[in-house]
Parts: structure tokens; sequence; C-alpha cells
């Protein structure tokens, strides 16, 4: 199948579908229906794809290649309950849920995980974006792979145990690393400081801990056990009991791991 020849419907249109639409729309895909419980998002992205917005899921032609869901988690099996979908190929884009969640609605199934923190406002280098897969049977797991390397530079078949344990390492290294920044530049703000003196070292921090194990360049007082600097930030934080507890367990927990 070549890639003009694939049709694609899109049920969703927040962040991922939004990003996999446009990529797919760019390596020459078409996409042919966005389906969306906001009809406003979903008219907004059709236009956008040279797609129909559909006001119901109804609406969504049988002869689609795949149906990519690309919804809440939450959201999902009350989506996919709102029509028969007669063995078309169901494919979802999270993270953390089973390609078995997608077993009551159809025989064929699969995942569709790009593994980046996508916004529909910024641009992002697809390229450079790995994507997880999974499917039910060889032949449309050959055709989310096709799909993959024609936006993808890496492209790699996973089980749905591993891309949730992929999905929480992700939450670490992502979602936990972001409040960390959020935390210590309000914190800069509340203190009147200028908090962009913070950004040459936060690239400093990322840079090294890519081009090395994170665990080998890790710095400050908590890995040099120096307790007068360590006491001294907790006093700074008498007033602020939520940044004082999580100082304390982070710095313990960096001892634990070199100690």
């Amino acid at each position: 199948m070549n890639s003009s020849s694939c049709r694609i419907v899109l049920i969703g249109s927040g962040n991922v579908a939004t990003r996999l639409g446009k990529a797919f729309r760019s390596a020459g895909y078409i996409v042919l229906q966005v389906w969306s419980r906001n009809i406003e998002h979903a008219e907004l992205l059709a236009r956008e794809l040279g797609a129909e917005a559909l006001p119901h899921p109804d609406a969504i032609e049988a002869s689609a290649d795949l149906v990519l869901v690309a919804v809440s988690d939450a959201a999902m099996e009350n989506v996919l309950g709102m029509r028969s979908w007669n063995n078309m190929l169901l494919v979802h884009t999270s993270g953390s849920l089973s390609m078995d969640v997608l077993a009551p609605f159809s025989a064929r199934r699969g995942v569709f995980y790009p593994f980046q923190t996508l916004s529909r406002q910024v641009e992002v280098n697809m390229q450079e974006v790995p994507v997880l897969t999974e499917a039910s049977n060889e032949k449309d797991l050959a055709l989310l792979n096709r799909l993959g390397r024609s936006i993808s530079d890496r492209v790699q078949v996973v089980t749905s145990e591993e891309r949730t344990r992929l999905h929480l390492a992700g939450v670490f290294c992502s979602n936990f690393v972001n409040h960390m920044l959020a935390l210590g530049m309000e914190y800069a703000r509340t203190e009147g400081l200028d908090p962009t003196l913070l950004h040459p070292l936060i690239r400093e921090t990322v840079r090294k801990a890519l081009e090395n194990n994170p665990r080998d360049v890790q710095t400050g007082p908590a890995v040099r056990g120096d307790t007068n600097v360590i006491k001294k930030h907790l006093s700074l934080l008498a007033h602020h009991p939520d940044l004082q507890k999580m100082y304390t367990f982070v710095t313990e927990s960096i001892q634990a791991l070199h100690h």
C-alpha cells in the first residue's frame, strides 16, 4: 500500500491527533475524516488537514484503512462504544493502555504511540520522535510500521507491558522534571529574583544528562553530603513547607542512589 492509497480517520482533535495528522499529511497520506466530541475543534483540524469534520462517529467510512483513536484513556471505551466497527482496524495512541482495551470493539487492533510530549501550538520534528507500534496481526503491524517510518526515523515494535513501563519512565523524565523546573522558577519569582538566570543551568543539565549517564554527572549538596548547605536551604524554605518536604525527599533519594 502506498501512502496516497492509505486513508486514515482521526478520532480526537487534541495535541496528539493534531501533530500526527499534520505529519501524516506531510508524508502524503490521506486524512479522510476527523471526529471529536468538540465539533468546533474537529472542524478546525479538518480544515488544516483537508479532511471532513464529522458530527458523529457513525459517519466514519467503513472503507478507511485505519481509525486512529487519539483521545484520553478515560474516554476511550465510551467513545468506541458509540458505534459498531465491523472489524475495522482500530489503533490507539496511548502510552499506558494495553492494546487489548480495543478487543471488545474489533478483532483488528493496534497501537501507534509517539513517545514524546506533544502540543498543538508547538511544532516538533517528528523525524526525531520514536514511534512505538503493536498490532494484533502481522499484516496490520506492517502497515503501522510503514506509517511510522514515513514520519519518524525510529520505529520500534514493543509489547503493551513494555510500552506501559516506558510511559512510566517518561513521566519521571518529562512530567516530573518539568514540574521541578516550574517549582524552581516560581520560587525564584516569589523571592524577587530573575528566573531567566536559571536557563543556562537548565540547558547544561539537560545536555549532560543526554550525553552521559545522569547518575554519573549528578552534582549538588545532596551527592556531596554537604549537610551545612542542606540545612541552610531547608531554613530558607521554612515559609514554603511543601517545597521543604519536596527538597528533603529528593535529597534523601539522591543520597540513597549514590551512597
